[in-house]
C-alpha cells in the first residue's frame, strides 16, 4: 500500500504502523524471575513450559518476550483457565471440612495465593496452626471483662482509635471505633498486657477481612498478636524490640557492610527509621492489599514468619541502597522515614529475595 508523499514521492501509508501497534499489543514481555515463578506455581502442568517457550519470539537478558496470538499460547490459557477452576473447587471444598488438611491449603494458597473472598478463614486456620505449634492457648473473649473506665490505657487507647487509618471510610464510623475500643480493652485485660501504640492498627486489619462477627475478629486478632508480634507489646520498656533492631543491624552489617557504615557515621540507626516496620510489620504504612499479601507470606512461613519478616525488611531497605548513599547528613532522616513497600508486586520479589537469597545465605549463628 502506497500513498503520494511530498514532491509526489510515494511513502509506506500507515498501515505499517498499525501493524506494528498491534504485534505489540499481542507480545506480552516476561522477566526471568517471572518466569521462573509461574513455572514454579504451575509445575504439575506437564506441558506448561513447552507451550510457553512455544509461543517465545524474543530472548534477552531482560526477559522474554511472547505472542499471546500463538496458538501454544492460547492452548496453556485454556488449560491453565480450566486447571484453576478445578483447584479452585477443590480449595473451597477443603475450608468447608471440619478438619481441613493444612498442607493442601498451604500449598494452594503458596501456588496461586491466598483468594480475597477467603482470606480470613484461611489467616484464622493457619494462625490457630501455628499456636497449636507453639502450645498457646486459645483466646478467651470475654468481653464483659474489659479495662476499668479509670484506667490510663483507656484514655489512650480511645485517642488512638480515632486516629486509625484516617482516609478508610469505614474506620471514621461511630461503630466501628467503638468496636475496635472494646476488642483492644478486652485484649488487654485478657492477656495482662499495657496497651501500647500500634495495637490497633494490627486489631484493624481483622476488620477488613470479612469475618463474620465479633468473636472471629477478636479470635484472629489475638492470635496473631500472641504469634506474630513476640514480646513487642509485652514488655513495658521494649526490651523484646530493641534486641530485633539489634538483630536487624548485625544482618545489615553482614549482607551490606557499606550501607551500614554510611548510616552509623549518621547515627542512623534502626530504631529511627524501622520501628514501625516491626512493631505493626508495616500496618500503619501499607495499603491493605499489599499488606494482607505481605502477611499471607508471613503466616504460610510456618514457625520462621519472624525471621522472614526480618528477611523482607533488610532487603526493603538494601533495595533504596543507592538512593540512601547519594544523600546527605540532612535530608538522609526523611528519606529513610518515607521507606515503604510499594505494591504487591514488590511484596512478591523482596519475599522472593528473602527466601532464595538472605536467609540461605546468612549463617546460623
Amino acid at each position: 500500500i502506497v500513498a503520494p508523499g511530498p514532491c509526489g514521492m510515494t511513502t509506506k501509508a500507515k498501515p505499517k504502523e498499525a501493524s506494528q501497534v498491534k504485534k505489540s499489543r499481542r507480545w506480552k514481555r516476561f522477566t526471568h524471575d517471572q518466569i521462573r515463578s509461574k513455572v514454579e506455581q504451575r509445575r504439575d502442568l506437564k506441558c506448561y513450559h513447552t507451550l510457553l517457550m512455544e509461543s517465545a519470539v524474543e530472548k534477552d537478558e531482560r526477559g522474554i518476550v511472547f505472542d499471546s496470538h500463538h496458538k501454544s499460547w492460547k492452548k496453556l490459557i485454556g488449560l491453565v483457565t480450566f486447571q484453576g477452576n478445578e483447584k479452585e473447587r477443590r480449595f473451597q471444598e477443603e475450608l468447608k471440612k471440619s478438619k481441613p488438611d493444612m498442607y493442601a491449603i498451604r500449598q494452594h494458597c503458596r501456588r496461586h495465593g491466598v483468594p480475597k473472598d477467603f482470606r480470613g478463614k484461611v489467616w484464622t486456620l493457619l494462625l490457630e496452626e501455628i499456636a497449636a505449634q507453639s502450645h498457646l492457648g486459645l483466646p478467651r473473649g470475654d468481653f464483659t471483662k474489659v479495662l476499668p473506665p479509670e484506667d490510663p490505657g483507656l484514655r489512650v487507647i480511645k485517642a488512638d482509635v480515632s486516629r486509625t487509618f484516617p482516609y478508610n471510610d469505614l474506620f471514621q464510623r461511630a461503630e466501628v471505633q467503638r468496636e475496635l475500643e472494646l476488642l483492644l480493652s478486652t485484649y488487654c485485660r485478657e492477656y495482662g498486657v499495657q496497651y501500647k501504640q500500634g495495637m490497633n492498627f494490627i486489631f484493624a486489619i481483622f476488620f477488613q477481612l470479612g469475618l463474620r462477627d465479633r468473636n472471629a475478629r477478636y479470635h484472629s486478632a489475638c492470635l496473631f498478636m500472641e504469634t506474630m508480634t513476640g514480646s513487642t507489646f509485652k514488655d513495658r520498656d521494649f526490651g523484646g524490640l530493641q534486641s530485633v533492631f539489634r538483630v536487624f543491624r548485625l544482618l545489615l552489617r553482614y549482607h551490606d557492610p557499606v550501607l551500614c557504615n554510611y548510616l552509623d557515621q549518621y547515627d542512623m540507626v534502626p530504631e529511627l527509621y524501622a520501628s514501625s516496620w516491626f512493631i505493626t510489620l508495616h500496618a500503619n504504612r501499607l495499603p491493605a492489599d499489599t499488606l494482607m499479601r505481605l502477611w499471607d507470606h508471613l503466616l504460610m512461613d510456618r514457625l520462621e514468619q519472624r525471621l522472614l519478616h526480618l528477611f523482607v525488611s533488610l532487603g526493603l531497605l538494601i533495595k533504596r541502597r543507592d538512593s540512601l548513599l547519594s544523600e546527605g547528613v540532612v535530608t538522609l532522616p526523611a528519606m529513610l522515614s518515607r521507606i515503604a513497600i510499594s505494591s504487591i508486586s514488590e511484596v512478591e520479589e523482596l519475599v522472593g529475595q528473602a527466601r532464595r537469597k538472605y536467609r540461605p545465605d546468612t549463617p546460623q549463628s
